[in-house]
């Protein structure tokens, strides 16, 4: 998909310049992530986005790095687009950033990512069902806005929830009989880790299991912290896993990346007890709050555990989808 022809005129793209690591160069992470923080500072006046996030835009394994590009209108870049190609599950991913005053540009974006998901779908002829899906915070107007123009559905709503340290002395819970903590990350319980975390999430809205070096990528980050990783066993059998990262860490943030239980043990306070032990850690650590994603209308309830804890929704993020095959509204 050439996004030339899509470009208002006097604007061009390039891809950006990676290292050896194959992350964006000093220059272009800053300018990406200034960009970034921009457009999140236009819609809900600050910004939380981090260098890390940026970077594992660049490092997720269906991250497809020849359609990720940077938009410049003369010297400026005013736009910024990250596609992902996931045959997996079906779908091809849309994440866009303009700009102030750069609506069309995002029209443009939306359409370039539609194409561009027409040629994923083709390339996986297997795949019975193919869908582009984005997401983007629920006040922003101008990128849901664009979604809609170019057909999309919104289809789901997640919260960002967090709690405030500030004052946070509770110490970590002890366990109780029977319940212990393992090392997740080791690499003697990595694949249980692995396993309780998708059986977990199996009843979760567009849950995709993966094979396990596929899903391990998708943790191993510049940001993975080892030593969060939490697997719960209860007398001997696994029954929880909980995965700690420091991608918001340059922000005074602690993040859950994940916490599942499994069916059979829910009901126990075991991902309470999982959290109050996420807080107390960060807590010590010093940083000001600890965030984690949540769907909103999660069926196992996990908002309102959430909110037991002290966590309130903090962002609001609505998920978007577009099935193909599908033609561009005109207009």
């Amino acid at each position: 998909m050439d996004l030339v022809p899509l470009l208002p005129d006097g604007h061009t793209h390039r891809r950006p310049v990676l290292t050896d690591a194959g992350i964006p160069v000093p220059e272009d992470l800053a300018a990406i992530l200034d960009l970034c923080r921009a457009a999140e500072e236009r819609v809900i006046g600050e910004s939380d986005t981090t260098a890390d996030e940026v970077v594992e835009m660049f490092t997720l394994p269906m991250t497809d790095l020849e359609h990720t590009l940077m938009v410049h209108d003369g010297d400026e870049l005013v736009g910024f687009v990250w596609t992902e190609c996931d045959a997996a599950s079906g779908e091809s991913w849309l994440d866009l950033y303009v700009g102030p005053g750069r609506d069309e540009l995002a029209d443009v974006l939306v359409a370039f990512g539609t194409g561009l998901a027409r040629e994923h779908a083709a390339a996986h002829p297997e795949v019975e069902r193919w869908s582009l899906r984005s997401g983007c915070f629920a006040d922003d107007a101008e990128t849901s806005g664009a979604l809609e123009r170019g057909g999309f559905e919104r289809v789901r709503r997640f919260w960002r929830m967090r709690i405030d340290l500030a004052g946070y002395a509770a110490a970590a819970p002890g366990l109780p009989p029977g319940v212990e903590i393992l090392d997740g990350f080791d690499p003697a319980h990595r694949r249980t880790s692995y396993e309780v975390q998708n059986r977990a999430f199996d009843d979760h809205w567009n849950h995709t299991t993966r094979p396990f070096d596929e899903w391990f990528a998708f943790f191993d980050q510049a940001y993975l912290d080892p030593t969060g990783w939490w697997l719960l066993t209860v007398d001997g059998e696994p029954a929880a896993v909980c995965i700690l990262d420091d991608s918001r860490r340059e922000i005074g943030e602690g993040y859950v990346r994940s916490l599942g239980v499994l069916r059979d043990h829910r009901g126990q306070g075991l991902a309470k007890l999982l959290l109050q032990r996420a807080f107390a850690r960060y807590a010590e650590r010093g940083l000001r709050g600890v965030q984690l994603g949540v769907d909103s209308t999660s069926p196992t309830g996990a908002n309102h555990l959430y909110e037991s804890v002290g966590m309130r929704p903090h962002r609001v993020i609505d998920a978007w989808a577009l099935w193909l095959p599908a033609e561009v509204p005109a207009g």
